[in-house]
């Protein structure tokens, strides 16, 4: 809705199909604006978001990591990145498989196996003596 007010003398009917043609273009900049806001606060919010996880990724307790449900790493902790000497992005896309012993993949796919049966995140106990050499 478009509303117009207080001109002297009122408006002409030719002034108000002029106006009746712009309204439509009005609301659209309107909400193309309104849009723009909301996109601009959600991506403020992403990026808060993300820095909140990047601080407990690299935070100093434990070490710390995301997989997909196909076991392999999407965000690994500072911390494990010096344990296996690579760099994040080298690990990224890998699984337990690529990265450790037969043994210690096989560890941490039967805790992998368990937190995806029951949704619930749990403490692992590290067995960095493991770790390939």
């Amino acid at each position: 809705m478009l509303g117009v007010a207080n001109r002297e003398g009122g408006y002409s009917h030719e002034q108000q199909v002029d106006l009746e043609a712009i309204a439509p273009t009005v609301v659209q900049a309107l909400q193309r604006n309104k849009e723009n806001l909301e996109r601009k606060q959600a991506e403020k919010a992403l990026k808060e978001s993300e820095r909140r996880l990047q601080a407990i990724i690299d935070g100093p307790d434990n070490s710390f990591y995301v997989k997909d449900l196909n076991r392999h790493f999407i965000l690994i902790k500072k911390h494990l990145e010096q344990l296996l000497r690579m760099k994040r992005d080298e690990v990224s896309g890998k699984t337990d498989y690529d990265l450790f012993t037969p043994e210690l993949a096989d560890y941490y796919k039967m805790h992998d196996s368990k937190i995806i049966e029951t949704g619930m995140s749990e403490q692992l106990e590290e067995v960095s003596d493991l770790v390939d050499e």
